[in-house]
Order: structure tokens, then C-alpha cells, then sequence
């Protein structure tokens, strides 16, 4: 007689044999043991296997990363789950591929939206940054870094209230002041500008600003500088970064994205721009430009950098993400980034600063 012992997922019996013909037969069967996960990780402790939580359950994005890694990477859980999530960007405007945090701010990918089966490109209300969703699908992994839910479809919807703080720029002798409202989900405006104060003269100095009257006016340096930490551009438009509106526009591209080293992304291998610029508001007396930018493996692209209409510098971009720095001779008017490529690869800017005087 030999005895087969049970396993997580396959019943044990007895196999009886006869000694002379070798005649067999099994009884005695033993129910299967099933899984035995102690410590929630959504691994057997016995066999290793993974094991997912009930189907229908309401996951964590913690939960939901620790059962993708149970899986293995590449797969995907055989039961579907919610997870309670809310938008940091949109990074596919076709397919509605958005990078999600929760409120401990753990993050997480979806991999395509829906809403009774309309993919996310042709629903009449789309979500966007700030909004919060309760979708619904499996959970598993694209690799080995990047777990995600596959094609969610949204069950609840909550748009975004916008809850702005406000920061005063107090007026100049020249400069008028302004209000900049930010929200927390990063979507700023300018209001409620005051008027320049004007020169107050003693003597013929200005007693606020130190202006001589009747001479050239005295000049405050000034630096702007914005890091891209997330997908901020999903389509050609303008968009606040870091209170100063800078317009995409360019030719194909349809897709967006984000690498921690490299930045935001415009366009990809099957979505590239073949010309994009990125032109910024106006500034004044600019002295220098930093840009850090980089293209994808293969990259054939230059970049011409300009202010106003003087063109100041023109960069051959590499596959490293690198900062180049432009000396300008005080020149004032939009700053802008005019990319040309002729392969068919994705574009990255992740910083821009701006030296400049008014």
C-alpha cells in the first residue's frame, strides 16, 4: 500500500497493488489541505502558491501590489477587485491610462478605463487629475516594477472640488501684484492684480525700489524653476507649471507619460511628434535657461531654444537625460523649445529654470 498525502489543491488517497499482477486500486481519499497564508501576503506557507483574497473584495493599493507580487510578473489575478483610488494624471488620453494614489499616498497604476464597456476616449464625462474613482477589475503586473489593474471599469465617479490656498505677490514700483491660487491637485490660476505702486521720489531717489529719476530703472533678479514630477501634459494645450502657463503644440504625438529620471514624456515609438514646441509666457531681461531633456534609445532630435524671436541656442538631444545650460544677453519674450525629430521615439523634459530681471 502506499499512502499519497494531500496537497494545498489535490486530494491524498491510499493505492493498493497486488503483489503478483499488479492489479491497483485507490480508496481512502483525504480532502485537499487548501492554502495556508498566516501572514497575508497572499502566499501559501506550505507550497508557496499564491492565494487571492475573495473575489469581489474591496483592496488596498498595498493589498493589491503584494497579491500582484504573489502571481509572478506578467500575470493577473483570476478574480476581479475594487480599489478606491484618486487621479494624479492622465498619461493616455485614448485609452485613459492614469497614474492613482490613495489618502496614505500609495500609488498604483490603471491600465485603461472604462464605463459599461466605453473605452475612456469616448465617454461624455472623462475623470481627470483630482477626481476619485471605485473601479473594478483584476490586479496583477506589467514587470517587475509596475503593478497595475488592467482595463477598470469605473463603478463610482467623484469629480474634483477645487480647494485653493492663495499666495499674495505684492506689488513693485513697476510690477503690478497678483494673487496665485493653487490647488492641491496641482491646477493653479493668477487674480486679483493690483496696480504697480509707482515711484515715490525724495530727492530724486526712489525711496522704495533705490530708482534714480530720470535714469534707467533699477532691476530685481528673479529665477523660475519647475521639475516635472508627474504627467502634467495629456494633449496639446496650456498647462500651469509652477505658476507660469507654458502651451504644447506640435505634430502627431497621442501619448503621454512619465519616467522618474527622465520626466514627462511627449509621444512614444507608435505615437511620436515629429515637431513639438513648448513656449512659455513672457519674461523679462532673461539672462539664462536651463533645460533638462532627453529623448528615448535611438533618438534623432534637436531642440532650438528662443526668446521672443531670437533664437539663443540649438541642442542635439541624447538618450541621457541632460541639463544644458543657455547664457542670454538680457533678452525679453516668450521662452520656447522647438523640437524637430526624424526618428520615431518618445521626448522627455524633466526641468526648466529661467534667470531673468524686471
Amino acid at each position: 500500500d502506499v499512502v499519497t498525502a494531500p496537497t494545498c489543491t489535490a486530494a491524498g488517497y491510499t493505492t493498493h497493488t497486488c503483489a503478483n499482477c499488479g492489479d491497483n486500486y485507490k480508496d481512502s481519499e483525504t480532502t485537499a489541505t487548501g492554502h495556508n497564508d498566516t501572514d497575508g501576503d497572499y502566499k501559501c506557507n506550505t507550497c508557496s502558491g499564491a492565494v487571492e483574497p475573495e473575489a469581489d473584495s474591496i483592496l488596498t493599493i498595498p493589498q493589491a501590489i503584494a497579491l500582484a507580487k504573489a502571481l509572478g510578473t506578467g500575470n493577473y489575478s483570476k478574480n476581479k477587485y475594487y480599489l478606491v483610488v484618486t487621479i494624479v494624471d492622465i498619461y493616455n488620453a485614448q485609452y485613459g491610462n492614469a497614474n492613482v494614489k490613495d489618502a496614505d499616498g500609495n500609488t498604483y497604476v490603471i491600465y485603461g478605463l472604462y464605463k459599461n464597456g466605453t473605452r475612456y476616449d469616448a465617454l461624455t464625462e472623462k475623470p481627470v487629475a483630482g477626481d476619485q474613482l471605485k473601479v473594478y477589475a483584476a490586479v496583477g503586473s506589467y514587470n517587475a516594477s509596475t503593478y497595475q489593474m488592467k482595463n477598470a471599469e469605473i463603478i463610482e465617479h467623484v469629480k474634483h472640488e477645487h480647494d485653493y490656498v492663495s499666495d499674495v505677490t505684492e506689488p513693485t514700483c513697476t510690477a503690478a501684484g497678483y494673487t496665485t491660487y493653487t490647488c492641491a491637485c496641482g491646477d493653479t490660476y493668477k487674480a486679483d492684480e493690483t496696480e504697480a505702486t509707482g515711484h515715490n521720489y525724495v530727492e530724486g531717489t526712489c525711496s522704495n525700489c533705490g530708482a534714480t529719476e530720470g535714469g534707467a530703472p533699477v532691476l530685481t533678479e528673479k529665477s523660475y524653476a519647475y521639475t516635472f514630477t508627474s504627467t502634467q501634459f495629456s494633449a496639446n494645450g496650456t498647462k500651469s507649471l509652477g505658476g507660469v502657463s507654458w502651451t504644447l503644440a506640435g505634430t502627431g504625438g497621442n501619448y503621454w507619460g512619465y519616467d522618474a529620471t527622465k520626466g514627462q514624456q511627449f509621444g512614444s515609438k507608435n505615437a511620436p511628434y515629429t515637431s513639438m514646441t513648448l513656449t512659455s509666457t513672457s519674461f523679462s531681461n532673461v539672462s539664462q535657461i536651463k533645460i533638462n531633456t532627453s529623448g528615448a534609445s535611438g533618438i534623432v532630435s534637436t531642440c532650438k531654444v528662443y526668446v521672443g524671436d531670437t533664437l539663443v541656442n540649438i541642442l542635439t538631444i541624447t538618450t541621457t537625460a541632460t541639463t544644458y545650460t543657455i547664457d542670454v544677453e538680457n533678452l525679453s519674450g516668450e521662452v520656447k523649445f522647438e523640437y524637430t525629430s526624424t526618428t520615431a521615439k518618445g521626448l522627455y523634459i524633466k526641468s526648466i529654470a529661467v534667470s531673468y530681471a524686471e
